[in-house]
């Protein structure tokens, strides 16, 4: 830790008081010390016997953050070279930082910075008032546009960077783009169908999309190109064109779900149209500091939900009350957290209480409702 500046008083014949300020600067070290003294560096008069005080009002401290994240996961290495990508897909990872927190995620491609995403919230912007001003876990997801780069051979690198600058790389990995597509493709009408018109998907899971194309005469259409075009399932998004689905000798295509929000899929084979709904569970988490208290003392909750960062959505705290859960307080999400706090007041025995967090379904949510697990508070009278 240094000491950049402190300003301090000293006995000098000022009109005022008796004293003068001294600016000390270029400071280095864990410590400070200062002491005043009278009759001495002044010409003014000095009295001993008042008492005095000196108050420094700013302290201007580095603290030194030595160790760069970790990432504990992360899907960059299943999108490699196993199949062409194309249009919009995002890469995660999941990290642990030992330090100040991270401050952000950049995706590279070909050693340039395609994209970057913050993962704190205000606090992590400087300057900070907080010792560890940002996440110090948490999953970072960054989205590609593979669009964006000429079709063929590419190096992608996730790079998580933390509040003190030290960096992290996952990768390079080797990929290979293709969005312009053939059209040597048979374009036979048809119709498209889908075998589940809606998909219930774990967050952070992978699925399909299965379906098939028919003729007109019901008999399967192999070798078709079929356009798979996706949103997020939240008011105000657009549908981002994906790569095609071509089918196989039975007429049947399958399409890849990677990991995300609850999601619209939208399926054509020429004039015929299908829509699909992924419907993700919201992955809220929550957590509460202290676990052990004192009747008459408060204690913090504070929660999370990835990617919702539509202002608006409110978190609903609940507590366990025999065989109800009872709520007691609702929190507003504000880029993707929240935080709220409750003072316990009628603890007159050992009690431990148990409360969950719940989120119900909101046209800025891009998820489906979904409920936090259980945190427990011991608390004692």
């Amino acid at each position: 830790m240094g000491i950049s500046r402190v300003s301090v008083p000293w006995c000098g014949s000022t009109p005022a008081n008796g004293f003068q300020w001294r600016e000390l600067t270029n400071l280095n070290g864990s410590h400070l010390g200062f002491e005043l003294r009278c009759g001495e560096e002044t010409e003014g008069e000095c009295h001993p016997e008042t008492t005095t005080t000196a108050a420094v009002e700013r302290l201007d401290v580095v603290l030194r953050d030595v160790w760069m994240p970790t990432v504990t996961r992360s899907d960059l290495s299943t999108i490699g070279p196993t199949r062409p990508l194309s249009g919009s897909l995002s890469v995660s990872a999941d990290f642990v930082d030992r330090g100040g927190g991270v401050q952000g995620a950049e995706l590279l491609v070909d050693g340039v910075v395609h994209r970057r995403v913050d993962v704190g919230d205000l606090a992590c912007v400087k300057p900070h008032v907080a010792p560890v001003p940002c996440p110090t876990t948490g999953r970072v997801m960054v989205p590609v546009d593979t669009r964006a780069f000429a079709d063929g051979a590419h190096n992608l690198e996730l790079r998580l960077v933390d509040v003190a600058g030290n960096r992290t790389s996952v990768g390079p990995v080797a990929v290979v783009t293709k969005n312009h597509q053939s059209t040597e493709r048979r374009t036979v009408p048809g119709r498209v169908s889908l075998r589940k018109a809606t998909l219930q998907v774990v967050y952070g899971a992978r699925a399909h999309l299965e379906g098939s194309v028919d003729g007109l005469d019901d008999a399967p259409l192999p070798d078709a190109a079929v356009e798979v075009a996706w949103r997020v399932n939240a008011d105000g998004t657009t549908f981002t064109q994906l790569e095609t689905a071509v089918t196989d000798s039975s007429g049947r295509f399958s399409v890849p779900v990677g990991p995300g929000p609850s999601r619209v899929y939208r399926i054509r084979y020429g004039a015929s149209e299908a829509i699909a709904e992924v419907n993700v569970r919201a992955p809220l988490r929550l957590r509460a500091t202290p676990s052990k208290t004192r009747n008459g003392r408060s204690v913090k909750f504070r929660g999370s939900i990835p990617g919702a960062t539509a202002p608006g959505v409110r978190v609903e705290l609940q507590a366990r009350a025999g065989r109800k859960w009872v709520p007691f307080r609702t929190a507003a999400l504000r880029r993707g957290r929240f935080a709220a706090s409750y003072r316990f007041t009628n603890t007159s025995v050992r009690t431990r209480y148990r409360f969950r967090a719940v989120v119900r379904a909101d046209p800025d949510l891009p998820y489906a409702p979904g409920t936090s697990k259980i945190v427990e508070v011991l608390v004692r009278p």
